[in-house]
């Protein structure tokens, strides 16, 4: 598996500027932003896995696929200050689903779904990332890597499919 360091370089390297995908049967054009360089607080509420680290300091932000005719596709992995915003209101809004170790680190474009990493180092589950739709329940929550360089490497892999969407159905 490829590190996060690898992974971003293909991203900037591949997807800096619009092109399209050619699975993609429309005629969409996607591109991809990073935004540099990255910075987590000394102070950040968070037990971070390593390769959540890895990725906030090297970028900030990133822009993962954007659809940038209609925006309606694409991932938006989030800045160490908008995690903790949205963070904060999954657990105000969903508290029998999101737990205080849950870290929102990404969403999507064209729907509600969100990325999130487990942050209890206490857990065998530490350092998984999932996605979370709105209208389902925890247990129902898709695992979509082992860890984030695991999910980064499968997207980008897959050109931003959502390839966990192939293997459920």
């Amino acid at each position: 598996m490829r590190n996060i360091t690898e992974i971003l370089q293909e991203v900037k390297d591949k997807w800096s500027t619009p092109k399209k995908i050619p699975s993609q049967a429309e005629s969409f054009v996607f591109v991809s932003y990073l935004e540099e360089p990255g910075f987590i607080p000394e102070d950040y509420p968070y037990q971070l896995p390593a390769d959540l680290i890895a990725f906030w300091s090297l970028v900030k932000s990133a822009i993962l696929f954007k659809d940038i005719k209609y925006g309606q596709w694409g991932l938006e992995m989030l800045s160490t200050e908008e995690a903790l915003q949205k963070s904060r209101i999954q657990l105000f809004h969903r508290p029998n689903e999101f737990r205080e170790w849950d870290l929102v680190i990404g969403q999507f474009y064209g729907d509600l779904d969100i990325v999130f990493i487990n942050c209890d180092e206490t857990s065998s589950y530490f350092g998984r990332v999932y996605v979370a739709i709105p209208i389902d329940k925890r247990k129902d929550w898709c695992l979509v890597g082992e860890n984030l360089t695991d999910f980064l490497d499968q997207y980008v892999r897959n050109e931003g499919e959502k390839y966990w969407e192939k293997r459920t159905g």
